[in-house]
């Protein structure tokens, strides 16, 4: 699903259409993972913080330790969807290559567990672009 606060009629992102595509092609390849059912994507802004896109799933969602090593390079290892889909390898690379480019593109990447009912309820991957242009 795909949300955007009302009264946003779009976005510029300055940067390279290359990166931006593989960034949100991983994340949103990592969501789908892990996803149970569903993925939601919501599109926000704020005069001091550009704009925000906040990717959650409804799956398992992290460990603490998943949490704490967001962003840095993981040894190989075999992942399924919460959903009981088939595992994958996984080569430790996609958490890195958002975190790198959001980066590059003076972002700002936070993940967390979502609670529902205090128990955790999925994941959401947060991506702040303070400089993109908000209409």
């Amino acid at each position: 699903h795909l949300r955007k606060e009302p009264g946003l009629q779009g976005a510029d992102l300055a940067g390279s259409y290359t990166l931006f595509y593989r960034m949100f092609r991983n994340a949103l390849e990592n969501a789908l993972s892990f996803a149970g059912s569903e993925v939601n994507i919501t599109l926000k802004s704020a005069p001091d913080r550009g704009l925000r896109v906040e990717i959650a799933d409804d799956g398992p969602g992290l460990s603490d330790e998943q949490l704490a090593s967001f962003g840095e390079r993981k040894l190989s290892r075999q992942v399924g969807g919460a959903g009981g889909g088939p595992q994958r390898l996984s080569s430790g690379l996609g958490s890195v290559i958002i975190k790198k480019i959001a980066r590059i593109h003076r972002g700002d990447v936070r993940i967390a567990n979502l609670t529902e009912a205090g128990r955790v309820a999925g994941a959401v991957l947060t991506l702040d672009f303070p400089e993109a242009k908000i209409s």
